[in-house]
């Protein structure tokens, strides 16, 4: 069977329903272009116009036009053959028994922290307020994030805020960012000047962005920076490892997926009991108190984000800190006006630019447990820091432009929420 594949121009899948499609794999990697219908599983075993292609029509015009277009490009078939093949070269048998290995390993990670999380929220209750800016300053405050860029876009205002509270206050606490991957998947932007970059020449660029942008968000004062799987920031007993990008991949309008063709270096295909305990480990070497990461949407969804929240929310509670997460959606749009947000009622402290969920008012629908950072007065600072991602965004007078085009408003209000 696998000679004749091999011998053929194509592979038609017309199937209404399919759980997986081993067949479409089989005849990638055989160097077969797929054609097949878009649905259930073929859409994991076929990338459309990577490694083959998927229809949603069920006319057999449509379908014999897609036939004739392969035939009639032989290049493309060839392009679209060869591309299947490395595809399915890693989905193997041992591939596939080594993810199905690490979902059991999650299944285990998230039973244990059911368990553990239980016990924490005994002694660090859920609904407990999120503390001000003062207190977070005066204590060792970790941020973790999945790649360079994402800690200012995201907290970057926040960083910037709790700097300039220290020097303020001269406290010697610890204030430190983790970054999971070196965002070696990340597209650059053509007006950065770079032009082309081997994957190692873009990762030294971005941690050199990195670094500059932190010290920016610093102002004097030292923001530390780890990146994950690398000591302290690597479990007692493991050599140095090194996380890679997993990239994404838009599986809707404005939500994104993991990439389909990631190795077990990825971010999200490695194990998520390692991540966690390479996490754990840096957060018992610095004696951490407060771990502020992505919540359970992970901002846009982005696969690394919602690996990092998981990660880190075992990791805290294995380790005894405390966990915030960055709210994905807040009551209040990142440049609205705070009074039509918080209603009238909102009680903002004005030493601290910040106010609970708890005394904001009707006009704030919220948890207990949240507290919203306003935190204008950093735009300045953010905006500069931004600016060293050069390779990966546009600063603009409305907010920033990423490198695919899409634009978003800076983030100068921020709403924690404390898990425990």
């Amino acid at each position: 069977i696998a000679n004749f594949m091999r011998g053929a121009r194509g592979l038609l899948i017309p199937s209404y329903s399919e759980t997986y499609g081993l067949v479409a794999l089989e005849a990638a990697a055989s160097g077969v272009p797929v054609i097949a219908a878009d649905v259930g599983g073929l859409r994991e075993s076929v990338r459309d116009e990577k490694t083959g292609l998927l229809l949603e029509s069920r006319n057999p015009a449509d379908w014999a036009a897609q036939i004739n277009y392969l035939i009639t490009h032989p290049q493309v078939a060839a392009e679209l053959g060869a591309r299947g093949r490395k595809y399915a070269l890693a989905h193997s048998w041992k591939e596939s028994a080594h993810k199905l290995r690490v979902l059991y390993e999650e299944a285990r990670a998230f039973m244990d922290l059911r368990c553990n999380s239980q016990n924490m929220q005994k002694l660090h209750p859920e609904k407990a307020p999120v503390p001000e800016l003062a207190q977070l300053a005066a204590e060792n405050v970790l941020f973790v994030h999945a790649h360079p860029d994402d800690d200012t876009i995201s907290t970057g205002a926040l960083l910037s805020a709790l700097s300039e509270e220290r020097k303020k206050n001269n406290t010697d606490s610890f204030l430190g960012v983790l970054t999971a991957t070196r965002g070696e998947k990340g597209e650059i932007r053509p007006e950065s000047g770079y032009g082309e970059l081997s994957e190692e020449e873009l990762t030294q660029v971005r941690e050199k962005e990195l670094l500059a942008a932190l010290a920016e968000l610093g102002a004097g004062e030292k923001i530390s920076h780890y990146f994950l799987g690398m000591p302290p920031a690597r479990a007692a007993g493991l050599p140095p490892r090194r996380y890679h990008d997993s990239g994404m991949r838009w599986v809707s309008k404005d939500r994104a997926g993991a990439s389909l063709d990631n190795d077990r270096q990825s971010f999200t295909a490695a194990s998520l009991l390692e991540s966690a305990a390479d996490i754990e480990a840096l957060i018992k070497n610095q004696n951490i108190k407060w771990v502020i990461s992505y919540d359970n949407a992970g901002t846009y969804g982005h696969p690394d984000h919602i690996r990092a929240h998981e990660a880190t929310r075992i990791a805290a509670c294995r380790a005894g800190a405390h966990f915030l997460e960055i709210v994905t959606s807040p009551a209040f749009a990142p440049g609205a006006d705070s009074a039509s947000n918080l209603g009238a009622a909102a009680n903002i402290d004005e030493a601290s630019n910040s106010v609970a969920a708890s005394s904001a008012g009707e006009g704030l629908q919220a948890a207990v447990n949240e507290r919203y950072f306003f935190l204008e007065k950093e735009e300045n600072r953010l905006r500069a820091a931004l600016r060293h991602y050069r390779t990966q965004l546009a600063v603009e007078e409305s907010g920033i432009r990423h490198v695919g085009g899409q634009r978003e408003e800076l983030h100068t209000r921020i709403c924690l929420r404390r898990r425990w």
